[in-house]
């Protein structure tokens, strides 16, 4: 039998971000870069339609309706289509992000296939542990 090893208590990542912590993330990012192009992209889709990790990651050209401005997507945990809105900051940051990273014979290929989601989740888990923490 393994000994009993008592583990530090850890601070939680806030359930609900302010206006101002959204901002502030997304004002770190290097958008002067494909990578930071696509991780903006990524980030304020997240920020915006609250869509799920899995989810960003599934994303194809097809799944954006530019016509119409929404993005349709079936989602992973309920498996029911979803039409959201396109608002004019992603649909910047998409085109931001695919004119320089995506070729048009790409079309069927996620959009973000190499965002990682555990690389996501760190990312936002420093960001946020450093946030609160300065705070206090």
């Amino acid at each position: 039998m393994l000994p009993r090893v008592k583990a530090p208590a850890r601070k939680s990542l806030p359930a609900i971000w302010t206006k101002q912590d959204v901002e502030k993330l997304l004002s770190c990012i290097d958008r002067d870069n494909p990578v930071g192009k696509r991780d903006y992209a990524s980030y304020i889709i997240a920020a915006e339609l609250g869509l799920l990790v899995y989810d960003i990651n599934n994303l194809r050209l097809d799944n954006l309706k530019w016509d119409s401005n929404t993005i349709e997507i079936t989602q992973c945990k309920t498996g029911k289509l979803n039409v959201l809105p396109m608002t004019p900051p992603i649909g910047w940051a998409l085109i931001d992000y695919l004119k320089l990273n995506t070729p048009s014979f790409l079309a069927h290929l996620t959009l973000f296939s190499l965002f990682a989601s555990s690389l996501f989740v760190r990312l936002l888990s420093v960001f946020f542990m450093d946030f609160i923490f300065a705070a206090y």
